[in-house]
């Protein structure tokens, strides 16, 4: 870094993939996360990004950095999207690229993840291999346990957790000796034993030096300095206030004491906003907090990361991270290093290993998070309530009176902290006696803020009396409730064993304890209850009970997860159905395989970000971007009137006349995030901070109608498009006569169901990219339908279609969100790129991609059902609606109605679909659009009969499952293969019959605690669609290798492997000679949508034909030739010879294979807290006929 004497330079330093980086301004502006610096300064593309809040764990970034405290240095995995650049002076990084790749060979992490098939699109695996890379550097060695704590941040869309988890615990010292048999099988099929030591290949450095000889990267003296491109620096040599870096009026401090830290605030003025910078983990959280002119580095002090624990109180410095307190609370509260007075502490590690999720433990500190209940008092922080309770300390320093301040943790929201920092903590000693209880009732049960959270200490007698006043403190009720003190008051002197006294303060918690309305928290009614119930499972847990009541004292832990498939193989048809990792499952677990925002930046291109509506229903007065474009940096503002064609994103007209669905808008917004407009700037990040300086002015401003209730009270009702392209009333499956068979009935119920909407979370955000060409447009987008694409931007920029190219690499995962939806940015961008002649770029961020365009269709049902004494149905009628968003264009009311009877069968079904019409952005697809919606609505009229008559709802379930007899109920003619063979296996494979008996006895045996088994089974039945998908597949003369390019998008599904598959034994040729291009409507031109799982089966039909007619050509040429002929000679000669080595299909939909229908079962078992709602799937058995 920048020494902080008598130098002048104004940068600072650290080593990036074993090479010294020295960053400055203006090239780095002062506030850069690391994650752009890696991806758009440096051009590593492998560390992705998606939520921007230390969420996702896309950006896994491994550090290490000195470690004060303890001497020498610590490695951890890091979020780089929190991470400042400047915060790491002095640190050693590591990105994916470095761990292993394709010319340095492959880490044994990425073979494991790989070789498990835990990848699908790719977009998470980097962040999931650098997890696990900076927790193996962490601790040298983790167990299962730790592997599965280890991903709490780590989100994957597509996969599922079990292959990664297995791969991952295939390296744990405790892993199972099959997974490290199958890890020890995939290291020898890649082939990467170290012939120097015999061990597995650590891969190599980018200088091309093996990793084991090199060692780690840079070097560290054992004292404590670092040595950093042959220059060590030491705290002595540093310590002056001077800013170490200076851009304007921002600066960046960097000191390396207590007292240098105090002289940099001394020189902040009252119009700086300061930041002290630890982790910089909570500006995932509060996100508005900047922008600051003043950032100080806590990293380089020594004292803010000393522990001592050799005097009580314990003190602790304010620098450590979450996880180095934690490892300091387990050394302390157990074990030989076990100190008195301390045992609590074993509550306060287990209670902080679920806040955030790792890597924002690794880096965050705990002094940060009380700075940030500080600022934000209805921050519900566990590390405040936590430390409160146990009656912690802080020490202060403060920089204008030099005076230290010792403060209880409990005043922290109190505190005036202006000019001050947090020092230190200090945890004193409980006496005998001393119960503290901690509790966090969440949404999920990691990575999320509580609904409630609770932190309670009670002193007790021997005789259960309460000695002292206790803590009684709860968070997640508003910023105004911490503690309950009336009930604190009233508790000394009490006996917790006298009934009476449990339920007066539980009386006098719902009395004090009023929770603030908060849509995000959950109903005040709900949080309410919470606090009595935690102050009764601590009580329950503290004096015991019965054994039926003693449940409630316990918390619901999940243990450690296993899993175990089994599939029918065909080993006479390999390589077609061969189970293979996916072709691209290495290039993904090394961040090599490349997404559109991966795409290099052409010279001149621009970034866009869209500015959006506040108002969701209201005229546009005025749009002025003056301010905006008044900011250096900012190229233009983009609007409607720079359309040259039509103002709309949407055109598919496959399921009827469609309605226009604007880019920009013009007079009335229709939503709230409807794009206005976008700014064009030189960078991401300028363009995003001018939108907010485009003032925009509304009138006639009415209430949004947001929900399908408040539509049907409104009439904002349409009917939805049958498959005749005509507005469809109802259908009717069975007798015509539904509401005589219902009035005939012998028990009728009438209920009501919602499924809200989803939001489809893709790992990799909607992307463009536009470039002006002479003829034309190149066009990069995350589309799962290029021909709709093309299409929508050709009538926007009013261009023949002709003009435009467009290829699709891969998607970081699609499910129906980017089949439509992507082409807002695709026009807005390509609106700009037109008016400017450069090329634009526009990524989306996770709030204008929620904000802007739609999620699933949220359902409601309200159905009557006639039925029998014995359960059997009678006769069902349901009303849906479905929420289309402002405009009805991808509804999937009628579409998804044939599979409303799932296996069921009743004389008579009767739906009424209809749309509802919402102030929203427009509602898509999103996988199996409207299905998961009808088999829940029909599920749960099984589970509403069953309740009515008191019956078991399997016994229900199989009273109405459809027979071989029974009228077509629709139309399929087939055996019910649920009922003849799923449900058979499913009840042998789940135990269920004897898991039935030791629920009921759980159920009977505690109060507090109860367990669920249900069995839900599905009919999907799979008729192919009129879609298209042209196919490519060329032989390449020089060698005899073969290019497949087809006209599917691949997403994760594994289509191209698929492909391949097909290709190699249609052609009988190994897979290796084959590869798969990117999509292209060039060489593919007028493919249709890949979705709904047909894109695979039609793209394999289309190689396969292709590779059998190039196959018999090259076949009756090799007759001609020596039988000993060898590939490659057979096709160099066969070109000389005029016989055409490529060949080109398009679909005859009368080719198409006949349809079937997909069977399922499950078996759930669910445990939950009654107290409470936290609850665990214990396990889940799936059966099912996939055709």
């Amino acid at each position: 870094m920048a020494p902080q004497g008598d130098s002048e330079v104004n940068a600072v330093s650290f080593v990036l993939n074993g090479e010294e980086h020295t960053v400055s301004p203006p090239a780095v502006p002062l506030d850069m996360r690391l994650v752009d610096y890696v991806r758009y300064h440096v051009g590593l593309p492998g560390t992705k990004v998606m939520c921007r809040e230390g969420g996702c764990g896309a950006c896994i970034v491994v550090a290490t950095a000195p470690d004060l405290g303890g001497g020498g240095t610590r490695t951890f995995s890091v979020q780089a999207c929190q991470l400042l650049v400047y915060a790491c002076a002095n640190w050693q990084l590591e990105t994916i690229e470095h761990l292993g790749g394709r010319k340095k060979g492959y880490h044994k992490i990425q073979q494991a993840l790989a070789g498990f098939y835990g990848t699908q699109c790719g977009y998470c695996s980097p962040g999931m291999v650098m997890t696990m890379a900076g927790e193996l550097g962490r601790k040298g060695t983790v167990t299962s346990g730790e592997v599965e704590g280890a991903l709490d941040g780590n989100l994957c869309r597509c996969t599922g957790y079990r292959p990664i988890l297995d791969a991952f615990k295939s390296l744990a010292g405790d892993g199972a000796p099959a997974l490290k048999q199958r890890l020890a099988d995939i290291e020898e099929a890649y082939k990467t034993t170290c012939p120097r030591t015999g061990q597995p290949c650590a891969g190599k450095l980018s200088d091309g030096t093996c990793r084991s000889q090199a060692g780690t990267t840079g070097t560290t003296a054992k004292d404590g300095t670092t040595t950093l491109g042959g220059t060590t620096t030491t705290g002595d040599a540093l310590a002056d206030a001077r800013p170490s870096v200076t851009a304007g009026k921002e600066r960046w401090f960097h000191p390396v004491s207590g007292v240098g830290v105090m002289n940099a605030l001394k020189m902040a003025t009252p119009q700086d906003k300061v930041l002290l910078v630890g982790g910089n983990t909570g500006a995932g959280v509060f996100k508005n907090d900047g922008p600051y002119t003043m950032f100080i580095s806590l990293a380089q002090v020594p004292e803010m990361q000393q522990v001592n624990i050799a005097e009580s109180p314990i003190k602790l410095g304010a620098r450590l991270s979450l996880n180095q307190c934690i490892d300091v609370f387990r050394s302390v509260c157990e074990g030989p290093k076990a100190v008195a007075g301390y045992g609590h502490l074993k509550e306060m590690a287990d209670h902080w290993q679920v806040v955030a999720n790792l890597a924002v433990r690794n880096n965050g500190s705990w002094a940060g998070n009380l700075a940030m209940k500080n600022r934000h008092k209805n921050f519900p922080s566990d590390v405040f309530l936590t430390l409160a309770a146990i009656d912690a300390q802080i020490l202060v320093a403060n920089a204008a009176t030099q005076q230290p301040e010792q403060h209880p943790v409990l005043e922290v929201p109190q505190l005036d902290l202006r000019g001050k920092v947090i020092v230190a903590m200090l945890l004193p000693p409980l006496p005998a006696g001393t119960r503290v209880r901690s509790y966090k009732i969440t949404p999920r049960a990691v990575n999320a803020h509580a609904y409630v959270n609770a932190a309670l200490r009670l002193l007790l007698g021997d005789d259960l009396t309460v000695k002292e006043a206790p803590r009684l403190l709860f968070g997640g009720l508003g910023e105004h409730f911490v503690s309950a003190s009336n009930t604190e008051r009233y508790l000394i002197g009490k006996r917790l064993s006298d009934v009476s006294v449990v339920r007066e303060a539980a009386r006098l918690l719902a009395e004090e304890a009023t929770p603030h309305p908060d849509p995000h928290q959950g109903s005040p009614e709900y949080r309410r209850s919470l606090v009595q119930c935690l102050f009764y499972k601590m009580v329950v847990g503290v004096v015991g009970g019965s054994p039926r009541v003693r449940s409630a004292g316990d918390k619901i832990v999940r243990g450690l997860s296993s899993g175990q498939q089994s599939f029918d193989e065909t080993p006479d048809t390999w390589p077609v159905g061969q189970p293979l990792p996916k072709i691209e499952s290495l290039v993904q677990v090394a961040g090599e395989a490349q997404f559109a925002d991966d795409v290099p930046l052409a010279a001149g291109e621009l970034h866009a970000y869209f500015v959006q509506a506040t108002q969701a229903c209201a005229a546009i007065d005025s749009v002025d971007a003056t301010q905006a474009l008044a900011v250096p940096g900012v190229v233009d503002f983009v609007t409607a009137a720079d359309i040259p064609g039509k103002n709309s994103y949407f055109a598919m007209d496959m399921f009827g006349p469609v309605k226009p669905d604007p880019v920009f808008a013009v007079d009335r917004t229709l939503y709230h995030g409807q794009p206005l407009g976008l700014i064009v700037a030189r960078d991401r990040a300028t363009a995003e901070a001018a939108t907010k300086l485009v003032k925009v002015t509304y009138s006639d401003i009415k209430k949004p109608v947001v929900s399908i209730q408040e539509a049907i009270k409104k009439d904002r009702l349409e009917l939805p498009i049958g498959w005749d392209g005509k507005p469809a009333s109802s259908v009717v499956f069975g007798d015509q006569d539904g509401k005589g068979l219902m009035e005939k009935a012998s028990h009728r119920v009438k209920g009501k169901m919602e499924v809200p909407s989803q939001y489809h979370f893709t790992m990799e955000l909607m992307t463009a990219r536009v470039m002006p060409l002479e003829d034309g447009y190149d066009v990069i987008a995350t589309t799962q339908f290029m021909q709709e694409t093309q299409k929508v931007v050709a009538e926007v920029l009013n261009v023949p279609a002709n003009s435009l190219n467009l290829t699709v690499r891969r998607l970081g995962g699609g499910f129906g969100h980017k089949v439509s939806r992507c082409n807002l940015s695709a026009c807005a961008v390509a609106v700009a790129a037109a008016k400017l002649r450069r090329p634009v770029r526009l990524f989306q961020d996770l709030r204008t991609n929620m904000s802007s365009i739609g999620w699933r269709e949220p359902y409601y049902a309200s159905y009557e059902v006639g039925f029998s004494d014995t359960g059997r149905l009678e006769a069902v009628a349901m009303e849906v609606y479905s929420g289309v968003g402002h405009v009805p264009n991808e509804s999937t009311a009628v579409m998804a109605s044939n599979i409303a009877t799932n296996v069921y069968f009743s004389p008579s079904w009767t739906i009424s679909p209809q749309n509802a019409i919402l102030d929203t952005a427009a509602n898509t697809w999103c996988r199996t659009p409207g299905h998961v919606e009808y088999i829940a609505f029909a599920e749960n009229i099984m589970d509403h009969v069953a309740a009515e008559l008191g019956k078991d709802p399997l016994e229900v379930r199989e009273i109405n499952i459809l027979n071989i007899a029974d009228e077509k109920q629709p139309a399929d003619g087939g055996p019910n293969v649920f009922k003849t063979s799923i449900l058979p296996v499913l009840k042998e494979k789940a135990m269920l019959e004897q898991r039935k008996l030791e629920v009921e006895q759980f159920n009977r045996e505690n109060r507090w605690r109860k367990r669920g088994l249900a069995v839900t089974p599905m009919k999907y039945p799979y008729d192919y669609p009129p879609l298209r998908y042209g196919i490519l597949v060329s032989i390449y003369e020089q060698d005899g290798t073969i290019a497949i390019s087809h006209g599917g998008i691949e997403m994760g599904q594994g289509m191209n492997t698929k492909a391949v598959q097909v290709a190699a034994a249609t052609m009988g040729l190994p897979m290796q000679q084959f590869i798969v291009k990117p999509t292209s409507n060039v060489t593919t031109a007028n493919s249709t949508v890949t979705g709904g799982s047909f894109g695979s089966d039609l793209v394999c039909q289309g190689v396969k034909l292709c590779c059998e007619r190039l196959k018999a050509r090259l076949d009756a040429f090799k007759a001609t030739q020596d039988p000993a002929i060898t590939w490659p000679e057979l096709v160099k000669k066969a070109i000389l010879a005029d016989v055409d080595i490529s060949e080109r299909y398009w679909p005859n939909t009368s080719e198409f294979p006949k349809g079937y229908t997909i069977w399922g079962g499950a078996c759930v078992e669910v445990e939950v807290d009654v107290l409470t709602g936290m609850h665990v799937i214990r396990r889940a058995d799936v059966v099912e006929d996939a055709g």
